[in-house]
């Protein structure tokens, strides 16, 4: 019998989240979110785990295909964000909010370009945007707030046509939300307004994004 749905979120789990789970094949949904797991994340996922077996490796591929709905928010994973999460090549919802994670967004996560919902919200990341990220032409909802990301916001996220929501507030931007990105007259967007210039933004600082249940 295949499982296509692994959902243990808000059970008060702890402890290590076992890598085996990654390597089921058929599985479309993986929810662990809400608990007290711990350990680095680029530990977690079979790609970057050399001492698999060969004989997992074909799982392993066939749960990378499989895999749509990644949610991991709210534990207390540590680590860098790793690349290796691109391998997930059909992943619509990536959810990594409220952990300990550090380091930079990887550029790669560009080539998910099935992804919906990016939420990458309430760690430790620094550096820029990737302007990569402005080819995630299905994106919906970008939630990169609560970090120390700086440099400037790139022009790119102009591209994101089916933007719905985008907050970047509580971050380290000392720059202005392009124009371009104004044009979306249905897009959300949240920033720092006392130090990010924007003529369109619906939030700033610690106030609720309206119609949307996220606090900045």
């Amino acid at each position: 019998m295949l499982l296509f749905l692994f959902s243990l979120g808000e059970f008060g789990l702890m402890g290590t989240l076992p890598t085996q789970i990654f390597a089921l094949p058929s599985l479309s949904t993986i929810d662990f979110s809400i608990n007290n797991l711990t350990g680095s994340l680029s530990k977690l996922l079979p790609t970057s785990n050399t001492s698999n077996a060969v004989s997992n490796q074909a799982d392993s591929s066939q749960s990378s295909q499989s895999l749509k709905n990644l949610l991991l928010g709210g534990n207390s994973l540590t680590g860098s964000l790793p690349s290796e999460i691109a391998e997930f090549t059909n992943l619509q919802v990536l959810e990594l909010y409220s952990n300990n994670l550090e380091g930079s967004i990887p550029s790669e996560l560009a080539t998910l370009v099935n992804l919906t919902v990016l939420d990458l919200s309430g760690n430790s990341l620094e550096g820029v945007i990737p302007t990569e990220l402005g080819l995630l032409a299905n994106i919906r909802r970008l939630l990169l707030f609560n970090n120390t990301l700086s440099g400037d916001i790139p022009s790119e996220l102009s591209n994101l046509s089916r933007l719905q929501i985008l907050n970047l507030a509580k971050n380290n931007f000392t720059t202005q939300v392009v124009d371009d990105l104004c044009v979306f007259k249905s897009t959300i967007i949240g920033v720092d307004c006392g130090t990010v210039s924007c003529n369109c933004c619906s939030c700033c600082d610690d106030k609720y994004c309206e119609g949307d249940s996220v606090v900045l």
